[in-house]
C-alpha cells in the first residue's frame, strides 16, 4: 500500500515561512499598485469628460463603410432566400 506523500511545506518550515512572507509582500505590491493606478484613472476620466467630443465630419471612410455594410447585408439576405 502506498504512503500518502506529504507536502514539501511540512518538511522545511523556512521554505514554507518565506513563501508566505513572499506572496504577501507581492500581494500588497499589487494593491497598492491597483490604488495608485486607480486614482490616476480617475483625474485622466473627469478631463477627458470635461473636454469636448465632436466627431470629424470630414472623415470619407465612415460613410463609405456604412454603406459597403448595408449593401453586403442586403445580398447576403437576399441571396440566402433563393
Amino acid at each position: 500500500m502506498k504512503q500518502p506523500i506529504k507536502p514539501l511545506y511540512l518538511y522545511n518550515k523556512k521554505m514554507r515561512d518565506y513563501c508566505l512572507n513572499s506572496t504577501y509582500e507581492s500581494i500588497k505590491n499589487l494593491i497598492v499598485k491597483t490604488d495608485e493606478e486607480r486614482k490616476t484613472q480617475k483625474i485622466v476620466q473627469l478631463n477627458l469628460v470635461t473636454t469636448p467630443s465632436i466627431p470629424n465630419s470630414t472623415n470619407p471612410f465612415i460613410p463609405v463603410l456604412v454603406f459597403l455594410s448595408i449593401s453586403s447585408l442586403v445580398y447576403y439576405f437576399y441571396n440566402s432566400k433563393k
